[in-house]
């Protein structure tokens, strides 16, 4: 009697057990969502890898302390992984590491945005014709490292079977495509636990936001701009992460080898409050834990073992705008001191809008726009290459003149630009050298960093940006003179051609430094990595698991 009662709990519990797998929520998901219904086991381990969006080292650390990265710091502590400063590369920006990440390519862009003279048009990062055009080229030029994998919120999709979020591929088609109204509903009664959890924190965050508001507002910021950055916050910070959650934990359930998600809540607050407010850190607490539940999910996978990798890409420094510090555009100042010479007489467009949408603002409108493969120049249909084009999408910009201008004449405009226009650094090329003039003077910039980066400030790796920054300066879309915002005077904040409190691009010792976390199974022995180290170690580590 007793085996016979035995036996029949067995029996049951196969039973339950069996129905489970049979209604899963991660698998009726996955079918809802089109995607393959059955996936074998695998006995090879999985990487899983965060970025953290402009959390610079410095800041990580502070997070730490402050407790804002619970599990994160648990992980370390307990000695499950161990921490590495991450160098960005030039320029300090997400398109160019994920470029040199994905890609295997330095220094694919001169900056977030610049002009290509070649089709006339200014190029945007964030803007979804722009990525997509950049990753063709990319595509041409190195195997890509998400192949066979998942790609979610990044600027490409890195050769990712799915790609979800991202600058290169994201519409509104993108993000609802995949499943009919019926089968979201569907979705949506699986999840209605996660649905609440995401209503609870909008309905949390909207209260923050319109705290914040009243708070830009007594800073006498415009009304406007404040208005929409409630809802393009509540987009990015919460409705993006909770989604960028959903989808890694589905494929996590289904084993997909490799999966890349970028979180940018704290680096669109950083921005705008910059790296160091208190509005900033508390994304990071969210961000934290989608990081733990994704953990715990992929350790009691059934498809396959994974291993988690996290990072930063670059990090941010605190600044002053220079339109409120001087109380015009740089492109003003720049005409100015251009204008006073007869060889430019007529090489400024007329009436020329400048755009002073927020960064925040007009990315969310292009996660939303309806086709992202718009033609190249069709929104700068008015440009050409007969005008002065000036781009200065945060601290690192660019000028381009119409023609050839002397030496001589280049290095007067140059010192007027310091001199006159306030700008700490101005670079250019000089008979195949770079050099860089600054209030203290003129330097070869290979030669003589130690003038410009203060090698005793704190800075980590100041030879290796000034070796970047010169391959920048000759990129084929870089301009003829490149301005930035990074001063030597440790008693000034660096500046930043666009109104906002945090900024990277430049060479900054802040926005330059990230982070990155790596798991127990994966030891390095070099203290600082850059993202083609990071590339050699996922492919490795890969390789090691014979895919």
């Amino acid at each position: 009697m007793a085996s016979f009662v035995k036996n029949f709990f067995i029996y049951i519990l196969h039973f339950l057990r069996k129905v489970q797998n049979e209604f899963s929520v991660g698998d009726w998901s996955f079918r809802l969502l089109n995607r393959p219904a059955h996936i074998e086991k695998k006995d090879t381990t999985g990487l899983i890898i965060f970025k953290i969006d402009g959390l610079g080292h410095d800041q990580f650390e502070k997070a730490l302390k402050k407790n804002r990265l619970p599990f994160i710091r648990q992980i370390i502590r307990k000695g499950d992984a161990s921490v590495k400063k991450f160098y960005s590369g030039m320029p300090s920006t997400t398109p160019a590491v994920q470029a040199e990440l994905f890609f295997g390519v330095k220094t694919s862009v001169p900056a977030f945005e610049f002009f290509d003279r070649k089709n006339a048009a200014i190029v945007t990062m964030y803007k979804p014709h722009s990525a997509h055009q950049m990753a063709e080229i990319l595509e041409k030029q190195g195997v890509p490292l998400l192949k066979g994998g998942a790609s979610y919120s990044n600027i490409y999709a890195g050769g990712a079977d799915e790609a979800r979020y991202c600058s290169q591929t994201v519409n509104m088609d993108s993000i609802l495509h995949a499943a009919n109204p019926f089968s979201l509903l569907a979705i949506l009664f699986f999840h209605t636990g996660k649905i609440l959890r995401i209503i609870g924190y909008t309905v949390f965050e909207l209260c923050l936001a319109v705290i914040d508001f009243f708070r830009g507002i007594m800073d006498r910021k415009r009304v406007f701009k404040e208005l929409k950055f409630i809802p393009t916050r509540i987009f990015i910070c919460i409705i993006l992460r909770e989604l960028i959650r959903f989808r890694v934990k589905i494929n996590v359930t289904r084993g997909v080898k490799i999966i890349h998600a970028s979180f940018l809540g704290y680096d669109e607050q950083a921005h705008r409050r910059g790296p160091g407010s208190a509005f900033a850190f508390w994304t990071l607490k969210g961000i934290d834990d989608v990081i733990k539940d994704v953990y715990q999910t992929a350790k009691t996978s059934e498809t396959r073992k994974y291993e988690m990798i996290i990072y930063a890409d670059h990090g941010q420094e605190s600044v002053r705008s220079y339109e409120k510090y001087y109380g015009k555009p740089v492109e003003y100042a720049v005409k100015e001191i251009l204008s006073d010479d007869d060889i430019f007489s007529g090489a400024f467009e007329k009436n020329k809008k400048r755009n002073d949408i927020s960064p925040l603002y007009q990315r969310a409108c292009s996660l939303l726009q309806k086709n992202h493969r718009l033609k190249a120049g069709c929104e700068n249909d008015d440009l050409d290459l007969e005008h002065i084009q000036i781009t200065t999408k945060g601290p690192l910009g660019h000028i381009y003149f119409p023609a050839a201008i002397s030496d001589e004449q280049t290095e007067n405009i140059a010192q007027k630009l310091v001199e006159t226009a306030h700008i700490p650094l101005v670079l250019y090329i000089f008979h195949d050298r770079v050099m860089a003039i600054t209030s203290a003077g003129k330097f070869d910039l290979l030669k003589q960093w130690d003038k410009i980066f203060r090698p005793s400030h704190a800075y980590p790796f100041p030879y290796r940006v000034a070796s970047d920054l010169d391959v920048l300066c000759r990129h084929s879309h870089a301009g003829d003179m490149v301005i930035s915002g990074w001063t030597s005077d440790s008693s000034a904040l660096p500046i930043t051609f666009a109104m906002e409190n945090g900024a990277h691009g430049g060479p900054g010792k802040n926005e330059t430094c990230g982070f990155v976390i790596l798991p127990d199974e994966i030891r390095v022995h070099e203290p600082v990595l850059r993202p083609l180290d990071l590339r050699k170690i996922i492919i490795e580590f890969l390789e090691s698991q014979k895919y």
